[in-house]
């Protein structure tokens, strides 16, 4: 049952911690302006807050089961619990980042006398793929997990502490 008070303590004071610290940066009634090139992205700070909580959880998690090698039944839970999440919130990113980037090839409104624009990409398919890479890593991530928690939970092998 320590265990147990132990999680829950670990839980609710990273929660305390991202919702003080978010006060702080964000602000409540106030708006977060992202400036991407000549497009101005306004977003409701609460907007945030959901992406900010998954990746902190995340990493918080990820740091409490590698630290106590896969011993924490609750650790582990929570923390393919947050893993899942951050799966989703990369799928959601890479539909993102996949409508912003342009074909190279293409013609882009040339003026008459001007001849031919051609398009040779930009940066953002750069980060697509790094986004890819990330999401593969983490899909295998997942699976070891799950994985490694299922067969210590079937042989009964978590530590007591």
């Amino acid at each position: 049952m320590t265990k147990f008070y132990k999680e829950t303590f670990w839980f609710l004071g990273t929660t305390i911690v991202i919702l003080v610290s978010f006060y702080f940066l964000f602000g409540i009634n106030e708006n977060v302006v992202i400036n991407i090139k000549d497009t101005y992205y306004v977003i409701e700070p609460f907007t945030i807050l959901i992406p900010l909580f998954i990746s902190i959880f995340f990493f918080v998690y990820l740091v409490r089961v590698f630290i106590g090698k896969f011993n924490n039944l609750i650790a582990n839970f929570i923390f393919l619990t947050f893993n899942l999440l951050t799966i989703i919130l990369f799928t959601y990113l890479l539909i993102f980042v996949n409508s912003q980037i342009e074909l190279a090839g293409s013609i882009e409104y040339p003026p008459i006398s001007g001849g031919v624009v051609e398009v040779k990409g930009n940066n953002y398919q750069n980060f697509f793929y790094l986004l890819l890479f990330f999401q593969m890593t983490l899909i295998v991530l997942q699976s070891f997990l799950g994985i490694k928690t299922g067969m210590k939970y079937k042989s009964n092998k978590f530590s007591k502490s």
